[in-house]
């Protein structure tokens, strides 16, 4: 017969709270059994689910669904399974009624989308989950350990953007939550991290050495054998770089020998990685490129492109130091490509970082206040994007990129000074060429990114006679124009209300640029206008090269190339500058086809007058 509730008792009535008490209990086994290691994991909270949707129970299907996600995650290392799983059970939470259960749903998706390399909806699922808990009363160790947990890793992506002080307060704020908690495993895991701080930012090894030593003797304490190995690794290559070399290598091979037995294909990465960095130390440098090789294949494996950005640029330095200049080259263009992705990612970051900033301070605001600080949130919250993607990235750039025209300098110097004989050999001229062209590119990209990184002090508003303008542009591009044989085409532009030396720059960068990416007998570059809602539309067409979809957003970031400095010169700044004065207006700028070929810049501006003077 059937239940009370929905469900069949082969005879007896059941009711809501027998129901209740037996899912819990399988639930409570499921979760036993998971962190025992135990694939029964499965079947409890399989028949947990079964249960929950045949009495309605949607919160606690909700928790087996999540219980079956932690399984695959923890057990199978199935991300997509896990993925499935804790999305179904997100759809039966609501927001208000189970905050710590969404935060630990949040949580594992988080994981998930983590372990996937999708870092920016990693970030946004952990910091999702912060915000669930963040108005709760957190007294119990396991939401302790949850918002410990999700600290932990958002730091664990956050330092490869910037590596810093600020995040070091953050890592400090998470051990203390790991010791309310009494959870060694994550207190051995900061520690470790902040030694990495020390060894690698503070450069202080003494302090290195502690927090390592710190580490080991925590993740020991509870036998994560694999753990400690790895801070043996650390030890050793901190030792290495202290002078210590011997001692310091038998460490590091000591801990590569159990992670090569027990570790994971990421954890073997590493240990790859530093038995490379180690045999570097030594001047051995077949063993350390043959090391890195190793690591390369695992990581790309993995699809860790976070740590395969610091692999290329320290197996290129490895390359370049034993004489092998043409690999070492090579590896430099996979750390662009790989950095390429990363500047995206940091794009998309800085954006979920003004967001979920602005939802912590919009939480504590009255409903009446919010509704009259909307305006003023909102563009708060777009100065505060273009700001945070602008400096990320010039510290991204300054951080990595404009080191690496001095190492070639310095790198073909010392060819040039091993090889070159009385008569100077083709090859000699090509290497004497090299270094000219990696120093002229040195200096364009510190002039340009100075250029780029000042914040002038804001133009008054006035009228501007398009037609004058471009005239004046005729002007100063009549040399270009003439020696490419070019033709620049404009009907009747209006007087707009603007700052007009940045229109100036916008119309200058962008009718160049057509003019120099164009391979045509005639190049041809065509300015039209409209007006439409309120907005000034400009489109700037040639007939020229062109842009493919896949980079036409990317072209717009500081220093982004699609072509060689030889075939076009530049340093790939201008599109950026464009970007910026268009955002300053308070307008977009977007690419399309152009109808004459090639690329058509299309941006629009709003129209002063018709949202009044500011």
């Amino acid at each position: 017969m059937k239940s009370p509730i929905g469900g069949t008792d082969h005879g007896r009535g059941v009711s809501a709270l027998e129901t209740f008490s037996e899912i819990s209990n399988l639930l409570l086994l499921s979760k036993q059994a998971r962190q025992s290691g135990s694939e029964e994991s499965f079947m409890y909270a399989f028949q947990a689910v079964e249960k929950a949707n045949q009495s309605n129970l949607s919160v606690m299907a909700a928790e087996a669904y999540f219980e079956l996600a932690a399984s695959e995650l923890k057990l199978n290392n199935s991300y997509s399974n896990a993925l499935a799983f804790g999305q179904k059970a997100l759809a039966l939470v609501k927001d208000d009624e189970h905050p710590f259960l969404k935060a630990n749903i949040l949580k594992i998706i988080g994981l998930c989308n983590h372990y996937n390399a999708n870092y920016t909806l990693a970030l946004a699922n952990y910091r999702a989950a912060l915000l669930q808990i963040q108005d709760q009363k957190i007294t119990t160790r396991e939401e302790i350990d949850l918002k410990a947990g999700l600290q932990y890793n958002i730091f664990q992506i956050q330092k490869f953007i910037s590596f810093d002080a600020e995040k070091i307060d953050f890592l400090l704020d998470t051990i203390k939550l790991y010791e309310a908690c009494d959870n060694k495993s994550g207190q051995a895991s900061c520690y470790r991290i902040l030694g990495e701080y020390y060894a690698e930012i503070a450069k202080d090894q003494q302090l290195a050495l502690k927090n390592f030593e710190h580490a080991r003797m925590l993740f020991d304490s509870y036998g994560n054998e694999v753990a400690a190995s790895m801070c043996d690794m650390h030890i050793g290559l901190t030792m290495c770089q202290t002078g210590d070399i011997e001692e310091g290598f038998n460490l590091i091979e000591e801990g590569f020998a159990v992670i090569e037995l027990r570790g994971s294909k990421i954890q073997l990465a590493h240990a790859y990685s530093f038995k490379a960095t180690g045999y570097k130390l030594r001047k051995d440098y077949t063993s350390a490129i043959g090391a890195f090789i190793m690591a390369e294949e695992l990581l790309i494996v993995c699809k860790s492109n976070l740590d395969l950005n610091a692999l290329y640029q320290s197996f290129a330095d490895v390359l370049a130091e034993s004489g092998d200049f043409k690999s070492a080259f090579d590896y430099r263009l996979k750390y662009e490509s790989v950095k390429d992705q990363l500047m995206n990612f940091d794009k998309s970051t800085a954006i979920n970082d003004a967001t979920t900033a602005f939802s912590f301070m919009l939480s504590n605001e009255e409903t009446s206040s919010l509704k009259k600080k909307n305006e003023e949130i909102e563009e708060y919250t777009r100065q505060m994007e273009l700001m945070n993607n602008e400096l990320k990235q010039l510290a991204y750039v300054a951080s990595h990129d404009l080191r690496e025209p001095l190492r070639m300098i310095n790198n073909y110097s010392k060819l040039l000074h091993n090889e070159m004989k009385d008569v100077p050999t083709e090859e000699d001229k090509q290497h004497v060429s090299l270094i000219g062209q990696s120093a002229r590119r040195m200096y364009e990209m510190i002039q340009d990114m100075m250029s780029l990184s000042q914040n002038p002090k804001i133009e008054q508003l006035q009228s501007v006679d398009l037609n004058g303008l471009m005239h004046e542009m005729e002007l100063m591009l009549a040399a270009v124009i003439e020696d490419k044989g070019a033709k620049l085409i404009y009907g009747n532009l209006p007087i707009i209300k603007t700052e007009r030396t940045l229109f100036y720059q916008l119309f200058q960068n962008l009718i160049s640029n057509a003019i120099k990416y164009n391979n045509k007998p005639a190049p041809l570059v065509e300015v039209k206008y409209a007006y439409a809602d309120g907005k000034h539309f400009f489109t700037i067409a040639d007939n020229g090269i062109g842009i493919p979809p896949a980079d036409r957003e990317k072209v717009f970031y500081i220093f982004t190339r699609l072509h060689s400095t030889e075939e076009y010169t530049g340093s790939g700044i201008g599109l950026a500058v464009c970007k910026k004065a268009i955002e300053r207006m308070r307008g977009k700028i977007w690419i399309e086809d152009s109808h004459l070929g090639g690329a058509a810049f299309k941006f629009y501006i709003p129209d002063i007058q018709s949202i009044g003077d500011e």
